[in-house]
């Protein structure tokens, strides 16, 4: 547990994604309002593969 704590703390976003937060990328790709996303891949990550690591508080 510990060391989830640890890469959590280290993500732009410091804190475990929610499953309502999942379920609406989900729900974009499925929806009408993704008509020009071609092949797309959508990353649900908290920042975590966007930029580098912070440092803990």
């Amino acid at each position: 547990m510990e060391q989830l704590r640890g890469a959590v703390a280290r993500q732009p976003i410091a804190r475990i994604g929610r499953a309502l937060e999942v379920a609406n990328a989900v729900v974009l790709f499925s929806s009408d309002e993704s008509t020009y996303c071609i092949r797309s891949s959508l990353v649900v990550g908290g920042g975590r593969i966007a930029g580098p690591y912070r440092d803990p508080l």
